[in-house]
């Protein structure tokens, strides 16, 4: 299914000709056991020369991934002074809540990595690297554990309980604990940290600025079941039932009716969605949903057959099928990771859920960090500066000191680069989505956004909050900075 992909974006330095590509994390995301050692170059951070393709240099910041953490984020190339000299850096933020900073010609860090152990993997054939890179500057912008003090004060009183017990029960040994067979805390979660577009930068003043989603996820690994077999002359229906079993129901249900926190019921899917939707689902997965790539179109069209007509396979439970001996190196574990939202769709961590902190890269310093956005619902509730609950808008930083982002509350906002302050906001029809643009026309500067998400706390389908199919009414939205 391949892997080390570059999916966040890359940067060129044009004058060197050299240009960086952050990796993403080799696959499968949680299970290792069939690529052993430190899987380069998966998780790098890699310097090419933009006319050859030749390996200029590299550096792992996660060795052997068994967490998804990627490098979520373009690299941002910025000159810093450093040990009284100008320095050309670039930097890059991961989902692990690191910022890391190499010269741009040799790619020695700025600051001390240090090579820390970390926890072992208990799984299977799987040999989980003994140690991991620490960076002694800048100090991480995101949260890096999570236990029960730290959970959400907006929890109902029976959730917390529920989930005060879960988490005591789950493996939690902090920073990169390796995924098993019992629940493992992971925080940050696979969501980041940092993610796509994520990260911005002030190059001539070694400015760097990055969003940090603060949403921890709960880990475990089960062994796939076979599919069951079924006589060659079986309907769709009966054929697809056997596969969701095998391959749906540890997350959805063996009955289809989902799983708290957060795993939607599939009961009403075929009245919601159309066929397509849901076959383009299952082949490449959405938001927490993997990708089931390895089924067929005919096998996923059985699926969707059993989806409309479960009363047409009338099997209650999957029979079971003898498993073949396990070999760890062949043994094809399924991921029910859950990014841990509570019922009302809020994460259960306690805000806030969503930062933007500001580095001096010039010092390896944090400038400021400040809460980014609100949930609307809680705001009118006396509640503001909780952050989002789930960002996915990019920073944009101009010469002038101001950062424009925008947010699942409908809202548009310029901050004071220097102090993280809000100078300007505006409410608009629709979440903010995507990054947001900045161009020139006649020496007049311009700045778009792409209104096109959802903005209700719930969006992620929760028990008694399923996702609303309602269209969504989005638009470009334009604006010109005032005229010099």
């Amino acid at each position: 299914m391949g892997g080390a992909n570059n999916w966040a974006g890359m940067a060129l330095d044009e004058q060197r000709g050299t240009i960086f590509i952050p990796t993403a994390s080799p696959k499968y995301n949680f299970y290792g056991a069939n690529r052993t050692g430190q899987n380069l170059f998966g998780d790098c951070l890699i310097a090419l020369d933009a006319a050859t393709g030749k390996l200029r240099w590299y550096f792992q910041t996660v060795h052997h991934d068994v967490w998804d953490y990627d490098n979520g984020t373009t690299p941002m190339l910025l000159t810093v002074n450093h040990n009284g000299k100008r320095e050309d850096v670039v930097a890059q933020a991961s989902k692990v809540g690191w910022v890391w900073v190499f010269n741009r010609n040799t790619g020695k860090p700025l600051w001390p990595v240090e090579e820390r152990p970390v926890p072992a993997s208990t799984m299977p054939g799987e040999h989980a690297w003994p140690t991991q890179p620490y960076p002694s500057k800048p100090p991480a912008f995101a949260r890096q554990s999570f236990t029960v003090k730290d959970l959400s004060p907006f929890l109902e009183p029976a959730e917390r309980e529920s989930l005060t017990r879960q988490m005591n029960l789950a493996r939690n040994q902090g920073l990169y604990t390796p995924p098993g067979t019992t629940d493992t805390v992971e925080m940050p979660g696979n969501n980041g940290g940092a993610n796509f577009g994520g990260a911005a930068a002030d190059p001539a003043h070694g400015l760097f600025y990055v969003v940090s989603k603060d949403l921890p996820a709960m880990l475990k690994l089960t062994l796939a079941p076979a599919v069951a077999p079924v006589p060659a002359n079986a309907s769709a229906e009966v054929r697809g039932q056997a596969l969701y079993q095998a391959n749906c129901a540890l997350c959805h249900g063996a009955d289809r009716q989902g799983k708290p926190p957060g795993i939607p019921s599939l009961v009403e899917a075929p009245a919601h969605l159309t066929d397509g939707q849901i076959a383009q689902t299952i082949h490449y997965g959405k938001e927490k949903m993997p990708s089931f790539g390895q089924l067929s179109e005919p096998e996923v069209d059985s699926i969707v057959s059993y989806l409309h007509h479960p009363e047409l396979a009338p099997m209650t439970a999957a029979p079971t099928v003898a498993a073949p001996p396990l070999d760890p190196l062949t043994a094809h574990y399924k991921s029910s990771f859950g990014f841990m939202f509570a019922e009302s769709g809020l994460p259960v961590i306690a805000p806030p859920w969503t930062t933007l902190t500001a580095y001096d890269l010039n010092t390896g310093t944090i400038r400021w960090q400040e809460a980014l956005g609100d949930v609307p619902e809680l705001a009118a509730q006396g509640h503001p500066g909780t952050g989002t609950h789930f960002p996915k808008v990019g920073p944009v930083v101009t010469a002038g000191g101001l950062i424009f982002t925008g947010n699942r509350d409908r809202k548009i906002r310029a901050l004071d680069s220097s102090t993280g302050k809000v100078l300007w906001e505006m409410e608009v029809g629709e979440a903010l989505e995507g990054m947001p643009a900045i161009y020139q026309v006649d020496g007049r500067e311009y700045i778009v956004f792409c209104a096109a998400a959802r903005a209700t706390t719930h969006t992620h389908a929760t028990p008694g909050h399923p996702i609303s199919t309602d269209a969504i009414h989005g638009e470009y939205i334009a604006f010109a900075l005032p005229a010099a």
